[in-house]
């Protein structure tokens, strides 16, 4: 990895960002949501990535925050536990103001950051994966979007998706591992439907140049970096 990382504290968190190699102009923001396990993934993510910037991939900087609530910070709407896991509190908005109203302002101050939707990107793995979808469904401030293995079995999401559909020039990325929907948890199970049918509403709404899902081998902890980007470079494509 040639790029190289910053950090500073803003409304409360820990705010990283990630600058490529030879950043000399304004370029677009992704806002990744993967939990604190990002920093060490990070050299493996832009090693793949670098190689292809201004080579069918538009330059970006890239932020996050630390430390990361999974289960309150990620989820759109309170919802029950998982087995031995803590209750899902719902505190997305929350989340996305603080993104949107401080973070991104912080970032802006200190680098040169492209404004508008178009170049202003949400993604994430997971529960940040949902975080990111409703990101963009719900906030005209975000044109684009990845869902990496996101967590679309959440409860009450289809419903949700089906009453925002969206905007139209957004793009949208969506990939699972094969296994995941052969999970022992019956709510984790449904993932596979649950992605589908994302994927199914997205591409009707944006067609598909601006919407696709992918299929990766494996679980739901196989690969991430990879997955990762992957996902990066169809977003951020020129």
């Amino acid at each position: 990895m040639r790029g190289k990382v910053s950090d500073f504290m803003a409304g409360g968190r820990r705010v990283f960002v990630y600058a490529p190699p030879g950043a000399g102009q304004a370029l677009p923001l992704v806002q990744m949501a993967a939990g604190d396990a990002l920093s060490e993934q990070l050299p493996q993510i832009m090693g793949e990535v670098e190689p292809l910037l201004g080579q069918g991939c538009a330059p970006f900087l890239m932020c996050w925050t630390a430390p990361a609530d999974w289960e309150r910070d990620y989820t759109p709407w309170p919802a029950p536990a998982l087995q031995g896991r803590q209750p899902f509190s719902g505190g997305a908005d929350a989340y996305l103001d603080l993104l949107e109203g401080t973070v991104k302002p912080a970032v802006a101050a200190r680098f040169d950051v492209l404004p508008g939707a178009r170049s202003t990107a949400l993604a994430g793995y997971s529960l940040g994966g949902l975080l990111a979808l409703y990101g963009l469904l719900s906030r005209p401030g975000y044109g684009r979007a990845a869902s990496l293995s996101g967590s679309l079995w959440y409860d009450g999401w289809a419903s949700w998706q089906a009453a925002h559909p969206a905007r139209p020039g957004c793009r949208c990325y969506l990939s699972l591992g094969k296994a995941e929907e052969r999970s022992r948890d019956e709510r984790m199970g449904r993932v596979g439907q649950a992605t589908r049918a994302a994927a199914d509403l997205l591409l009707q709404q944006l067609g598909p140049q601006n919407a696709v899902l992918e299929w990766n081998n494996g679980g739901h902890f196989t690969g991430i970096p990879h997955r990762i980007a992957k996902g990066l470079l169809w977003l951020m494509r020129d």
